[in-house]
């Protein structure tokens, strides 16, 4: 079976949109040959569309203008949108699949990459779709799902199978589920030949807000628990530097000297960069109460959103670990790590693989407790994107109390860890299904 790739997320400085992808792609590569992907940079494209002065000419002028950094610019941000609003559409991608239809067909008179993504379509014989969070109904919409559903309905239309796995699904933090985006997803992945999900709540979530698609969902943990291979012997033994060292050593990155002894690891949430300044403080606050636990800690970006840890790093001494570091040695460093903090989904599951516990903070969506609840920790809790004092005082209780547990809980969690990777695995089932079906 031919496959276009749907979320191959592996160009994003994104732990987890890079593991996962990966993953992903790897167990769909033993079931089909993958003749193309469509990556977050041609997803997170806005496909411009000009009458006025072109398509091609408004394009160059969207890529210098119509940047999150110039629309952001106190009053010359709007004048410029405004300037950019008169000449043409900045946005094409909209609910309206029919018409992001025909603007991509539009921007193949300039666009190498939408020729690229008609040709793949016509090739494959099915859409694989990497589902990852791109589920989250929020106000706004978010464009890069309107652009994944455009991108599925054309494939659907001219009679190719769709297969939309690994996926999440929520409302954004404190808002209602936009119902246009909602019903939207719903008319796309109702005509899917398999929709999976990678969590309990997600699916609940869906029974609930995809009337029409739900009945076919199948639930399968995150495509990520099938690297538990990577981490295999780092529950079972006393922390030692030389199991690390190694991954350094093949990336020609020089091991950090905080984590050439037991080590804790703190990283960001996809909430605290929403309010920066604040996100440096408590941070700071928070490091600084971690010197009590008597072990160095290093700082680890998941993505963009978390380079606010860089001044955290300034303000406390701790060592900041690089984002663009191979993702196996990222892998092997949270895998090995004593103890994690952080409120992100798929660092925290790399950490699992090798057992290692976590202090657990807020996020975007529910998916921080669907993963306490599916790696078998009691009472699960989230923490405050920003802990204030009293807050802080329970995270480093609980991370005490993590820690007196030792290798019998990350035992333990790396087990769970793997019993998961073992279900995981069959994510792919229904492409084998689908060709026994098609033979």
């Amino acid at each position: 079976m031919k496959l276009l790739y749907i979320g191959d997320n592996s160009d994003s400085l994104n732990l987890g949109c890079r593991s996962t992808s990966i993953a992903m792609r790897q167990l769909a590569g033993r079931h089909g040959q993958i003749i193309g992907t469509v990556p977050t940079e041609m997803i997170a494209r806005r496909w411009p569309l000009s009458d006025r002065i072109g398509d091609a000419a408004y394009g160059a002028l969207s890529h210098v203008f119509n940047r999150n950094k110039v629309r952001g610019i106190p009053l010359a941000g709007a004048l410029i949108g405004k300037v950019m609003d008169g000449l043409g559409t900045r946005d094409a991608i909209t609910h309206d699949l029919a018409a992001n239809a025909a603007a991509l067909n539009r921007a193949r008179a300039y666009s190498a990459d939408a020729r690229r993504l008609f040709d793949w379509i016509e090739e494959c014989d099915a859409v694989l779709v990497n589902g990852e969070g791109d589920l989250i109904f929020g106000t706004p919409a978010r464009g890069r799902l309107l652009f994944i559903l455009t991108l599925c309905n054309i494939a659907l239309e001219r009679g190719k199978k769709l297969f939309y796995l690994n996926a999440m699904a929520s409302a954004a933090p404190e808002q209602q589920v936009n119902q246009d985006t909602a019903r939207l997803a719903d008319s796309v992945l109702s005509r899917a030949a398999a929709f999976s999900l990678r969590d309990p709540v997600s699916q609940a979530f869906a029974a609930e807000h995809l009337p029409a698609a739900s009945p076919r969902a199948a639930m399968y943990p995150d495509a990520l628990f099938t690297w538990h291979h990577h981490a295999a012997g780092a529950a079972e033994r006393p922390y030692e530097a030389a199991t690390l060292a190694p991954y350094f050593e093949r990336a020609s990155f020089k091991m950090p000297a905080a984590l050439e002894q037991p080590y804790i690891l703190v990283g960001g949430s996809s909430r605290s960069t929403n309010d920066r300044g604040r996100a440096i403080e408590t941070y700071t606050a928070l490091v600084n109460s971690l010197a009590k636990l008597g072990m160095p800690v290093a700082l680890l970006p998941g993505c963009t959103g978390d380079f606010f840890l860089r001044q955290v790093a300034e303000n406390t001494g701790a060592t900041y670990l690089p984002i663009k570091a191979p993702i196996l040695m990222q892998t092997a460093i949270l895998a090995h790590a004593r103890l994690y903090i952080s409120g992100r989904w798929h660092p925290s599951i790399m950490a699992g693989l090798g057992g290692t516990p976590c202090v657990f903070m807020g996020s975007n969506s529910h998916k921080i407790l669907a993963l306490q609840h599916m790696l078998g920790y009691p009472n699960p809790h989230e923490f405050s994107p920003w802990p204030d004092a009293a807050q802080r005082e329970e995270m480093i209780a609980q991370a005490q109390n993590l820690l007196s547990q030792g290798t019998d809980l990350r035992r333990d969690i790396a087990a769970r860890a793997a019993e998961l990777g073992a279900k995981a695995m069959h994510v792919v089932d229904p492409l084998d299904e689908a060709q026994v079906k098609g033979a």
